[in-house]
């Protein structure tokens, strides 16, 4: 009866389902060894090494952003610094602008006093010799007039006299 008892149905026996359940332990406890805690510290020491790379890039994103700030910072000034040179381009160039027209005027003013020298020198040339045109049709009617020849002694003295009264009327 005890061997009916410790019979059990599909052929198992109380002594198999304890080597059964010692089989099963042993490679439980083999499983734990060999396979778990291997892989559970594999596992740590992933997750660690996530967390440092984490670290690790949310350091760079930091220092990234101050980089960023500083080379802003940077094209701030060189933005400011090329204003400034070009406001003093434009102040420079303006400068060059009113000493050109200055000088241009200058020149201008001369060429102009000149030409109203030379136009006074032309107008007294003309007017001289418009006297002495007159001088000669006055002495050529006289001559008519009086029939006789003046000399070129008579008809300078006129001229002169005419002229002296034409400069003081002048």
């Amino acid at each position: 009866m005890i061997a009916y008892i410790c019979a059990m149905p599909l052929g198992l026996d109380f002594v198999e389902i304890l080597l059964h359940m010692f089989n099963f332990a042993l490679l439980l406890i083999g499983i734990r060894f060999l396979l778990y805690k291997p892989i559970k510290k594999f596992m740590a020491k992933r997750e660690e090494e996530y967390k440092k790379a984490e670290e690790d890039k949310k350091k760079a994103e930091v220092e990234a952003q101050i980089k960023k700030k500083e080379a802003q910072l940077l094209m701030d000034e060189a933005k400011q610094k090329a204003v400034k040179i070009s406001e003093e381009a434009a102040a420079a160039v303006e400068a060059r602008q009113k000493e050109i027209i200055e000088s241009a005027h200058q020149e201008a003013e001369e060429i102009l006093e000149k030409a109203r020298q030379e136009i006074q020198h032309e107008q007294q040339k003309a007017k001289e010799q418009m006297i002495y045109s007159v001088a000669e049709l006055a002495a050529d009617i006289a001559s008519h007039i009086l029939e006789r020849e003046v000399n070129a002694e008579d008809n300078d003295k006129a001229i002169a006299t005419l002229l002296e009264e034409w400069k003081k009327d002048a």
